[in-house]
């Protein structure tokens, strides 16, 4: 394990992630979605070096759990779509808010939910709202992140974009 990188524990029901201590100096990548037991990033502190962090569809629900990653100063990209903190802030904040608290508070990230922290914040500005993101699934160099938007307070029709990122 003196040469691990990345670690995968999507899917596993994990519920906390204790024990990163001995891989937190060298560990770059941590996929944990799809385990709706983590609803904390508590542990993930001391992984100094991480650059990724694949937490989608986990049950984290409050921002103190992202203000937690600010003391990673490599992290710069992040998942968080279908947690219960994007789902209910979406419904009661609105489409993009999240977002930009998120990128406000972790200035260093360049993507979020598979999506480049520039677009984000173009679509900002143009009062486009994001409907739907599927994140990466594989640890592959190429991924795909789709995404629907929509014109704030106007019904135009959808526009569907595809991104491709390495």
């Amino acid at each position: 394990m003196q040469n691990l990188k990345s670690l995968s524990l999507s899917r596993n029901l994990l519920k906390r992630l204790d024990y990163l201590d001995s891989i937190a100096d060298r560990l770059e990548q941590l996929w944990i979605s799809y385990n709706p037991g983590i609803n904390s990033f508590a542990g993930v502190e001391s992984c100094t070096k991480l650059r990724v962090l694949f937490a989608g569809n986990c049950n984290i629900s409050n921002m103190r759990e992202i203000s937690r990653l600010q003391v990673l100063p490599a992290l710069e990209e992040l998942v968080i779509h279908g947690n219960p903190l994007q789902v209910r802030s979406e419904k009661e904040e609105g489409p993009l808010v999240l977002q930009e608290k998120i990128l406000d508070m972790l200035p260093s990230l360049r993507r979020l939910d598979g999506i480049a922290a520039i677009q984000w914040r173009t679509k900002m500005a143009e009062g486009l709202s994001l409907i739907h993101i599927s994140e990466p699934t594989r640890l592959l160099s190429i991924s795909y992140a789709v995404f629907c938007l929509k014109k704030k307070k106007k019904n135009l029709p959808l526009l569907m974009t595809s991104i491709q990122h390495h």
